[in-house]
């Protein structure tokens, strides 16, 4: 299942049990063992996941980190939990310390099984940083942060690339929380910066006040004009569709009765496109995408019309194919209907094309 479609099902979970989750093994077995399973990291397996993982350092003999999760038969990524109630910023995890540098793990990460710290060794190498570079909560992400989590999947982690991965995840969080404080309350150095290309007499303290609120206003004003200019764009996009529609024939050729006869939407075809409804989601609204067969060919469309084909299942003969977009020469060949989850960055951009946007 998608990580897109399977984290909302493990947030019901966890705020239905999370009050009863009193002790560690608890949080362990009803919040962190599904949430390992959903990023691909099979939880009995014990060449993927090793449990109680143990490793003597230095004078600290014995001491186990809760899961150590392998790739390739080496270790990359080590897990210490807490209970479900416990505040991550006042945990101890000494255990993540001393093991991230005794082993080759890439990643250590902190969790309580509803937040999820993520730890490396940005600043010094071979050491843990002390702040995580990424935070993931079960109860509060968006579509971004479920992008971002997918990077630590068993299919996309890439131990060779963290480094980059880390130190980019890591400034553009410290960033956006720097943005966002100075989007709430401007800070002096920002006003100053302003004010001074604006104002061309002396920046006194009394003018500093005077330009705090006008700073605020006109980011405020201006992040409104950015997404009142989004929502124009997208509503002038369905005006133009509906006009084109209604200038066509009411119903084309290959949509009357008469060609529907003999159209069986397989089982097959049903599978693939809700693969493919549950990648175009993550970029576009769900309603947006419709299902429409034909005798030769099947079309995924966006906004319920021909002229914006995402991708038509070509399963009639073989080899099987799929298309993205209006152009043939998009077209591969696919085993199963599998595989069209290896083709997301092509949805992707055939969205993007339609919509006149970069998702």
């Amino acid at each position: 299942m998608p990580l897109a479609d399977a984290l909302p099902k493990l947030k019901s979970t966890a705020e239905r049990v999370v009050t009863r989750l009193e002790t560690e093994e608890a949080t362990k077995m009803s919040l962190v063992v599904p949430f390992l399973r959903e990023l691909g990291f099979d939880p009995f397996d014990p060449d993927v996941v090793v449990p109680e993982f143990t490793a003597d350092v230095g004078t600290k003999k014995g001491e186990k980190v809760d899961y150590a999760l392998k790739q390739n038969d080496q270790i990359i990524m080590l897990i210490e939990c807490k209970t479900a109630n416990a505040d991550l910023r006042d945990a101890h995890y000494g255990q993540l310390f001393r093991y991230f540098s005794v082993t080759e793990a890439r990643v250590g990460v902190l969790t309580n099984g509803i937040e999820y710290w993520f730890f490396s060794d940005v600043d010094e190498k071979n050491k843990l940083d002390n702040r995580p570079f990424y935070r993931f909560s079960l109860f509060e992400f968006n579509d971004a942060d479920v992008k971002q989590l997918e990077q630590f999947t068993s299919r996309s982690f890439d131990p060779r690339h963290f480094d980059e991965t880390a130190s980019l995840l890591k400034y553009t969080t410290l960033l956006k929380k720097e943005i966002r404080e100075e989007l709430n309350k401007p800070s002096e150095d920002l006003v100053k910066l302003f004010a001074s290309k604006v104002y061309n007499g002396r920046l006194t303290a009394n003018t500093k006040e005077m330009f705090a609120p006008l700073v605020f206003n006109a980011f405020t004003e201006i992040i409104r004009e950015i997404v009142n200019a989004r929502l124009t764009h997208a509503l002038s996009q369905v005006n133009s569709d509906e006009s084109k529609k209604a200038e066509t024939t009411a119903v084309s050729e290959e949509d009357t009765e008469a060609s529907k006869e003999g159209i069986v939407t397989t089982d097959q075809e049903r599978e693939a496109y809700f693969i493919v409804k549950s990648i175009a989601r993550r970029f576009v609204d769900a309603d947006r995408i419709s299902l429409r067969d034909h005798k030769s060919y099947c079309n995924v469309l966006l906004d319920s019309t021909n002229r914006k084909p995402v991708v038509r299942f070509l399963f009639d003969n073989q080899p099987q194919r799929v298309q993205f977009g209006k152009d043939p020469a998009r077209r591969v060949e696919i085993s199963g209907v599998d595989d069209i989850f290896r083709h997301e960055h092509a949805i992707k951009e055939v969205l993007s094309e339609y919509d006149g946007v970069a998702y």
